[in-house]
């Protein structure tokens, strides 16, 4: 079964150009985040870097609070709203 995610979720935290395929981590609001701390430290290692790893079967996987999801599934989301 594949958990879902909500839409503006996904556009909350990633950035996706469709020309290229590339995701790239936001800004994180503190809605998103444990702490003040947690947000400072979660920005300034991740925003405006890329998203995603590659799963040993081959697909790039990108993990969204705690879930990880197959990219392309969250390409479909992104660009179609579905």
């Amino acid at each position: 079964m594949v958990k879902t995610i909500d839409i503006n979720i996904l556009h909350d935290l990633l950035s996706y150009d469709a020309e290229t395929g590339i995701f790239t981590w936001k800004t994180r609001t503190l809605s998103y985040c444990s702490s003040i701390d947690n947000q400072k430290r979660l920005n300034t290692r991740i925003a405006g870097k890329p998203a995603g790893y590659h799963h040993s079967a081959g697909y790039t996987c990108i993990t969204l609070l705690g879930v990880a999801y197959l990219a392309h599934r969250i390409a479909w989301a992104m660009h179609y709203g579905t």
